[in-house]
């Protein structure tokens, strides 16, 4: 035992490996054959709670003498003690206001006793599976009064976009605290939404202009558009339906194939929704004043999302659904 000349901590045992901790001071202990051993880390983003430490003692004359591996405890990491919270989905952009661009908030909580006060850094990597558009074309921006970050779709990158195109980012967020220990937080990431989706023609939003001057003419059926109110952005997760609790919802009126509106409140069309499905029910009107063509039946539907007491708008879309009359 004497004849131990250095000792090296590594993360594995290769020759080739670079120190994991760096030893400060090698002392032969009362026992034969014990050792004190002290040692540093000069970069703690290398280093994990739990993680295998493989000890390498060597002889003077140069040859590994005792090889060995313990499990290193770290007191102050900070690892599953950090969590992130934001909404899954968000509109980018208001559908109204259309200057009004969305930021979705990101939040870094404690799962414990941490405090996230104590977060001194933090790198966010976004990751959008849109071939279109790239991590550069999302403006990231720290929050001052809480520990998080918010996202926004940058107002050039809009044009890369296709007709209501959604984009699918993933998320990732490293943070370093104040004892300079990281942690890497990750989720399933969000999905920025367009402000405005379209319900194609159908034959059931189908109505030719004899019926609906026809005075006693009347229908009533439902359309089934969940998927579009989703695509809007109005869903939790992917898997799951929206909470339409703090929705609000309003009918902007009927607009014809330029985006003019026709008619704010059409007395043949009546339609009511505050969920995914909607009743319409329509009458005869005598003085109809319509033409043939295509009209959209637009909607406004807002919601925010709430952290801390505090409300976060969160979606400000429009939902068109495509009207088709014909003359007969």
């Amino acid at each position: 035992d004497a004849d131990v000349s250095k000792v090296l901590l590594k993360q594995s045992p290769m020759e080739s490996d670079p120190e994991l901790l760096t030893v400060t001071s090698l002392k032969a202990g009362a026992s034969k054959g014990a050792w004190r051993l002290e040692a540093k880390a000069s970069d703690f983003s290398r280093i994990v709670a739990s993680q295998t430490v493989h000890l390498m003692a060597y002889s003077k004359s140069g040859a590994t003498h005792v090889t060995a591996s313990a499990t290193l405890a770290d007191p102050y990491s900070i690892i599953d003690r950090y969590k992130l919270e934001h909404p899954f989905s968000a509109g980018y952009r208001d559908a109204v206001e259309k200057d009004r661009w969305i930021s979705l908030p990101v939040f870094v909580t404690a799962t414990g006793e941490a405090d996230p006060a104590d977060i001194t850094d933090m790198e966010v990597q976004l990751h959008p599976s849109n071939s279109s558009v790239k991590a550069e074309d999302f403006i990231v921006k720290e929050m001052e009064d809480a520990s998080g970050f918010t996202v926004q779709l940058n107002p050039t990158a809009e044009s890369k976009l296709a007709a209501e195109e959604r984009i699918m980012t993933g998320l990732i967020v490293t943070v370093t605290d104040k004892n300079g220990r990281t942690a890497m937080l990750g989720d399933v990431g969000f999905v920025l939404s367009p402000p405005v989706v379209t319900v194609a023609a159908s034959a059931e939003l189908t109505f030719s202009l004899a019926d609906l001057r026809n005075p006693t003419f009347k229908k009533d059926f439902e359309v089934d558009y969940t998927e579009k109110l989703k695509h809007l952005g109005l869903t939790e997760k992917q898997s799951e339906t929206f909470d339409f609790g703090g929705v609000t919802w309003q009918v902007n009126g009927l607009y014809d194939a330029n985006g003019q509106l026709i008619n704010d409140d059409p007395d043949f069309l009546i339609f009511s929704s505050l969920t995914y499905k909607g009743d319409i029910m329509v009458a005869g009107d005598p003085v109809l004043q319509l033409e043939p063509g295509t009209y959209y039946y637009v909607s406004h539907y807002s919601a925010d999302w709430k952290h801390g007491g505090k409300a976060y708008p969160r979606i400000r879309g429009l939902l068109r659904l495509t009207v088709t009359l014909t003359e007969k």
